[in-house]
C-alpha cells in the first residue's frame, strides 16, 4: 500500500467504504462515525484509522466537530469518502424532502472544502436521484443542489446507479455512486471512460452463491404449518442431529388463517419471503424491529419445514463483507450497522479506477481497467 494515498471516511458505520479503499490500495487515515457501536466496529478492523471528533467535548457528530480537526488533513487526502444519511431519500423509509438529514450532505462539502482533496467519493440510495429539494414540484433535485455545492468549492461532479451482483457481491442492491474531482487538478477528467473503466472492474468479480455460506441451521426457527408452506419453497436439507432452538422473530406472529408469508409482506411489502440460495439476495433493509425480512428456508428429513431471519454473519457475507469481519454490539445492532453498510465492492471499484488517475502504475487494477486507463492517460499528457 502506497502511504500517500491517505482517505478519510465520513458517515463511515461498521467500515464498508474503508474496507473497500483499503482494498484498492489507499490508507483511510481518519474516520468519522457517530454511532458507539459502529465506531467500536471501525476500530476493531481499522486500528490505525483516527477517530475524527471534537477535541474539548469528545463529541463524534460531525456537526459539532471543527474545521480545525480536519485542517491537518489538507494537502495529503487524495478522496474524501461519504456515505451520507440517506432516510429521507430511501424508498424502505418515508421519503420526505424536508427531513434534516437530507442537509447533512453539506458537512460532507464542509470537510472537503477544509481537506482539498483530489477526487470525492458520495453513496446514496437510489431515491436521491429523484428527490425534490423542497415540498413544491418545481423545487429542484436534490441531487443538483448537491453538484451545485460541490461546483461552488472547485469540484464537477457525476453520478451512476450501480447494481451490486456486477461487482460481485451476492445481493441485488442498487446505489448511486457520486464521483467529484478538482476541476484545477484533473480537467480532462472524463466520466465516460471513468464508468467504462469502473464496469470493466466490475465485469472481472465472481458473485459467491449464498449456499455457500448461508448455514443450515435453525437457530431462531419458526416451524410452518403444511398449509403455510409456499409451492416455491427452496430449503436446506437437515439431518436427524438438528434440533429447534431459540425463539421465533416478533415479526413472525399469526393471526387465524394467515400465512406466513403474507403476514410478513403486510408488515414490510418491499421484501420479505424464502430467498433462493442459488441466486443473489434482494436488499437487505432492516426496519421496525431491526430484523432483516428475508427468511432461509429449511427442511428436516421427516418432512417439518421451518424459516428463519438470516444470521448476522450470513447478512455481512450479502453484503461483501468477509467471513472474519468484526461487527460488534448486540444483535440489533449487529443487523442495523450491516443492512446500513455500503457493499465494500462498490467502493473498491471507484476507488481503484480514481487510483489510476494518481498513480502511473497499479498492482490492483484489472488488467483491462489498466489498458483502459493506460490509453486515457496517454491522451491526456
Amino acid at each position: 500500500m502506497n502511504s500517500s494515498l491517505n482517505s478519510i471516511s465520513l458517515f463511515s458505520g461498521c467500515g464498508g467504504d474503508t474496507l473497500g479503499l483499503t482494498r484498492a490500495g489507499f490508507h483511510v487515515a481518519a474516520f468519522n462515525e457517530f454511532n458507539k457501536a459502529a465506531i467500536q466496529s471501525h476500530e476493531a478492523n481499522f486500528s490505525t484509522s483516527i477517530l475524527l471528533k471534537d477535541p474539548v467535548s469528545n463529541a463524534t457528530d460531525i456537526t459539532k466537530v471543527p474545521d480545525s480537526v480536519f485542517e491537518p488533513y489538507k494537502g495529503t487526502t487524495k478522496i474524501v469518502f461519504a456515505g451520507f444519511p440517506c432516510q429521507g431519500f430511501s424508498k424502505a423509509g418515508k421519503k420526505k424532502a424536508t427531513d434534516p438529514r437530507n442537509q447533512m450532505f453539506r458537512q460532507f462539502v464542509r470537510v472537503v472544502k477544509v481537506t482539498k482533496p483530489d477526487f470525492v467519493i458520495g453513496e446514496n440510495v437510489v431515491g436521491l436521484t429523484t428527490m425534490k429539494s423542497g415540498p413544491n414540484e418545481t423545487d429542484p433535485l436534490m441531487l443538483d443542489i448537491i453538484k451545485k455545492a460541490f461546483q461552488d468549492i472547485g469540484y464537477e461532479m457525476t453520478h451512476k446507479v450501480l447494481e451490486a451482483t456486477e461487482f460481485g457481491v451476492p445481493q441485488k442492491r442498487k446505489r448511486i455512486l457520486l464521483i467529484g474531482w478538482d476541476v484545477s487538478r484533473y480537467p480532462t477528467f472524463d466520466p465516460s471512460s471513468f464508468w467504462a473503466s469502473v464496469a470493466n472492474w466490475g465485469a472481472n468479480q465472481q458473485i459467491p452463491i449464498l449456499r455457500s455460506f448461508v448455514k443450515p441451521v435453525l437457530t431462531d426457527a419458526y416451524e410452518l404449518k403444511v398449509d403455510e408452506v409456499p409451492e416455491d419453497f427452496d430449503t436446506y436439507a437437515l439431518t436427524t442431529s438438528d434440533t429447534v432452538s431459540g425463539t421465533p422473530h416478533p415479526f413472525v406472529v399469526l393471526k387465524a388463517g394467515e400465512k406466513l408469508l403474507s403476514c410478513s409482506k403486510r408488515v414490510s411489502p418491499i421484501h420479505s419471503e424464502v430467498i433462493d440460495l442459488n441466486k443473489p439476495s434482494k436488499t437487505i433493509i432492516c426496519t421496525y424491529d431491526h430484523q432483516p425480512r428475508l427468511l432461509v428456508g429449511l427442511k428436516h428429513q421427516d418432512g417439518r419445514r421451518f424459516v428463519r431471519t438470516l444470521l448476522p454473519d450470513e447478512l455481512q457475507q450479502i453484503q461483501g463483507f468477509p467471513s472474519d469481519y468484526k461487527v460488534l454490539g448486540n444483535k440489533k445492532e449487529l443487523v442495523v450497522q450491516i443492512g446500513n453498510a455500503v457493499p465494500p465492492n462498490l467502493v473498491q471499484s471507484v476507488s481503484t479506477v480514481l487510483r489510476s488517475y494518481m498513480e502511473p502504475v497499479f498492482e490492483t487494477v484489472p488488467v483491462e481497467v489498466k489498458k483502459r486507463v493506460g490509453r486515457k492517460k496517454s491522451t491526456k499528457s
